[in-house]
């Protein structure tokens, strides 16, 4: 750029000087001193304007090509095998100045030379490639971690897609199962009353039949003799009047026949009232049977739904710090449960005990609370269940004693939670909510408790895993109580007597 004494600058630097002493009101070549009244335009000359630009492209195209050479002659010995395509490592040239692209234009979203920042992308706000490439990896690091967590988390969901499937497949085998052994066995129950029922005919047929044949045999008898009387009678006729009149009074005093016996004409009287029944029951089986598979087909739509997920195997070893034997209260016992003299064992009878009256006794409910309280650390102790069912738990020592309602049945108030354990299923309860668990039986149970974190845990075990059945998750705001329960709010479901919960000796203890 030339100004008007005719001297020539690089146009920002004669800009800024000018700006400079513009402040101060001076404006004058660095040269020759000549003042001007006030600041000329810099005037470009097109012949050396030119010049410099193709000076500064044939110096671009000498360094491109040097780093070019440079570049293959790194990348050459990656290519003998040839097993993989290399990259190249050359930097990115800008295609319209020819030289190295340093800048990333934000507003044209583009890589950009030196050059390009003085001409069309002039202005516009520019990004150091080096600098925001550093960035910009770390933000990638950021985006491939959060899909890695999206990726480990849809694995899971398909994983827990297939424990499903695979439950579901268990379950509709074991259902099918269970139906027909339930078919199998009306059957081999009607089969075996039709056969019974047939016995019975045809033991009836026989002694009708056998009545029959006696009284024909008595009537055929009687027919031979009066045939004999009337072939004399017709004789008599021809004889003389001597003989006629000797034999006449003889032949014709009537015989006497014997009495012959009333027999049914069929066996319908005896029958007609089984037959009438059988009929009703087969009117009231069709009918059940069609409510059933109706109840069935709304219900397909409406199945229920189970907390089913990939088993979460634990080390049993992890909560060993934090094992304890509770001890069963005497005091909260109901009357028809048995408590073993060490207090570890608790079985439902048939038979009221005589225990004595206690305010924190359960007058209905066959449950029973443990001693001790557990508050403000972390607890693990494990329970056996047998028989047909029993709730494991914990409550707070307020849960309600007397009567039969939902503020005394553990799980179904906000005082306590539970899982109910069945040989056909898995309940998880707390506040009357109820979450259905699929997972295999298991008759022995681990708790896990830890108090300030506000979880509750219900552990499955048996002799090769320990996998987690259900977790609650809450803020406890008073000391809890381990509970047992022997009753199930369940329509159709009975408790067998005799069913029992023991607390398991573990190797290590540590009270709370």
């Amino acid at each position: 750029m030339s100004i008007p004494c005719g001297h020539r600058y690089c146009v920002n630097c004669v800009k800024n000087c000018w700006d400079q002493k513009g402040l101060m009101g001076d404006c004058s070549c660095a040269q020759c001193c000549e003042a001007f009244s006030q600041k000329p335009a810099p005037q470009k000359k097109p012949i050396l304007a030119g010049i410099m630009v193709r000076r500064l492209q044939e110096v671009s195209r000498e360094v491109h090509t040097r780093r070019i050479f440079k570049n293959e002659v790194q990348i050459q010995p990656h290519c003998v095998n040839g097993t993989e395509k290399p990259q190249s490592t050359a930097p990115q040239v800008c295609p319209q100045h020819n030289m190295d692209v340093e800048y990333f234009c934000v507003v044209d979203n583009c890589c950009v030379c030196s050059l390009c920042i003085l001409e069309e992308h002039k202005n516009h706000e520019m990004v150091p490639i080096e600098k925001d490439r550093a960035k910009q990896e770390r933000q990638l690091e950021v985006k491939q971690i959060e899909i890695q967590h999206k990726i480990r988390k849809k694995q899971q969901k398909l994983e827990d897609m297939k424990w499903t499937v695979k439950f579901v497949k268990n379950s509709a085998r074991r259902e099918a199962g269970k139906c027909d052994r339930i078919f199998a066995d009306l059957i081999h129950s009607i089969e075996k009353s039709r056969h019974e029922l047939n016995e019975m005919i045809r033991a009836q047929e026989d002694a009708i039949v056998k009545k029959a044949d006696d009284v024909m045999g008595q009537l055929e008898g009687e027919i031979e003799d009066l045939k004999k009387i009337n072939l004399r009678l017709r004789q008599l006729s021809k004889t003389d009047q001597c003989h006629f009149f000797q034999n006449f009074k003889t032949l014709c005093i009537p015989s006497k026949g014997r009495d012959l016996p009333k027999l049914p004409r069929s066996v319908d009287g005896s029958f007609e009232n089984f037959s009438r029944e059988l009929f009703s029951l087969k009117q009231q089986v069709d009918k059940l049977l069609r409510r059933a598979l109706m109840k069935v087909t709304q219900n397909a739509g409406k199945a229920q739904i189970y907390s089913v997920t990939c088993p979460e195997r634990i080390r049993r070893e992890t909560f060993t710090p934090y094992t304890f034997q509770p001890t069963l209260d005497r005091n909260t016992l109901q009357r028809k449960l048995w408590l073993s003299e060490d207090q570890r064992m608790v079985t439902l009878g048939r038979e009221s005990w005589p225990y004595p009256s206690h305010p924190e006794r359960f007058d209905q409910l066959h449950q029973v609370l443990c001693i001790e309280s557990l508050s403000g650390a972390r607890s693990y102790w494990e329970v056996q269940w047998s028989g047909r069912g029993a709730m494991i738990g914990v409550t707070y020592k307020s849960i309600g004693r007397k009567g039969a309602g939902n503020d005394c049945s553990l799980g179904r108030n906000n005082k306590s939670w539970g899982l109910w354990c069945s040989g056909s299923m898995y309940a998880a309860w707390h506040d009357n909510q109820e979450t259905k668990i699929a997972a295999a039986r298991c008759h022995r149970i681990g708790v896990y408790l830890d108090y300030p974190a506000g979880t509750l845990a219900f552990y499955g075990l048996s002799e090769t895993a320990m996998i987690l059945l259900h977790k609650f998750e809450t803020t406890f705001i008073k000391p809890l109580h381990p509970a047992f329960c022997f009753f199930y709010h369940y329509p159709g479901f009975y408790v067998n007597f005799d069913s029992s919960i023991t607390i398991c000796q573990l190797s290590q203890s540590a009270q709370p």
